[in-house]
């Protein structure tokens, strides 16, 4: 089993190499992502909930698309101090955020 935190830490460009070919060929089920939705704020969000209807918008327009506007992980000051599992997971299993 190959360290990645370890490979992360000391730079080690062969480790590096590694790791990018790892995430490069992980599986991208999800087409287009936004990890925002109305749900997570109806006041001063109108740019981030404009992206997120148009990202909804497309799989209307185009079905085949698929998409996610769903909340991932922390919101307001918990998710700006701190990256949730469920978000890193979201943005490695999405071909465009």
């Amino acid at each position: 089993k190959h360290n990645y935190n370890s490979s992360i830490a000391h730079g080690s460009s062969q480790d590096d190499s590694d790791l990018s070919y790892t995430i490069a060929h992980l599986s991208r089920p999800i087409d287009v992502r936004t990890f925002w939705n109305e749900e997570a704020c109806n006041t001063r969000c109108s740019l981030r909930n404009f992206v997120s209807d148009s990202v909804s918008q497309m799989a209307v327009k185009h079905p085949e698309i698929k998409i996610n506007t769903d909340i991932a992980g922390y919101i307001r000051g918990r998710g700006r101090r701190r990256v949730h599992r469920a978000y890193i997971r979201g943005m490695l299993g999405t071909k465009i955020i």
